[in-house]
């Protein structure tokens, strides 16, 4: 009788132990944010990022791309802050989710857009890309085709980039200003212009 007891008491325990190992891996592939959630609870940045990472990749929701980008920036994390505010910004629903945030700001403060755009060539200056922030930069201002898409705003990443002029190198500095002033043809607005004017008289 009492091996009976504790044979059943085993056999319990093992099932117990199957059912939770099933459902720990139907969350891991269906809903692994919330393994993620877990995880960063606990302090574990490297294992939530891991599992933010595997969320997006699933959903390629612009909220789940947001989450990994502010806990990579909480960390300081820039190597992967580079590449989740690439992603974003190349995300179908980028502008969309932009306008849906600005909708909620104040007067004069600055757009979604700005601030990622801000971010994306902040880290690519440090890391010694300026080619690349300049590119991140002028696509902020125009399309492709030379078409204007958000203009030269007040808070524009070219201004990140001229305000970093004192630690650029004089061939980097006029290829600033040339596209700068490649600009001035495509922008029609007046304030703008006035912001394109500063910050030319910054380099000069």
């Amino acid at each position: 009788m009492k091996k009976l007891v504790i044979k059943t008491t085993f056999i319990t325990i093992i099932v117990i132990l199957v059912v939770c190992i099933a459902v720990m891996g139907a969350i891991c592939v269906f809903k692994p944010r919330i393994i993620g959630n877990m995880f960063e609870n606990l302090g574990n940045y490297e294992a939530s990022q891991y599992f933010y990472q595997r969320q997006y990749e699933k959903t390629q929701e612009i909220e789940d791309l947001i989450l990994l980008i502010d806990n990579a920036y909480e960390k300081q994390d820039n190597d992967r802050l580079v590449v989740f505010v690439k992603a974003l910004i190349k995300n179908k629903d980028f502008y969309a989710y932009c306008q849906s945030k600005n909708a909620k700001l104040a007067p004069n403060q600055m757009t979604t857009e700005e601030y990622y755009f801000g971010v994306y060539v902040e880290l690519s200056i440090l890391d010694g890309n300026f080619s690349n922030a300049i590119k991140c930069a002028k696509s902020y201002v125009v399309k492709g085709d030379g078409s204007l898409r958000i203009g030269y705003t007040k808070y524009n990443p070219f201004r990140i980039l001229v305000n970093y002029h004192l630690e650029i190198s004089t061939d980097q500095k006029q290829t600033l200003v040339n596209v700068i002033n490649g600009l001035q043809g495509v922008i029609t607005d007046s304030a703008q212009l006035g912001y394109l004017q500063e910050d030319l008289n910054k380099l000069n």
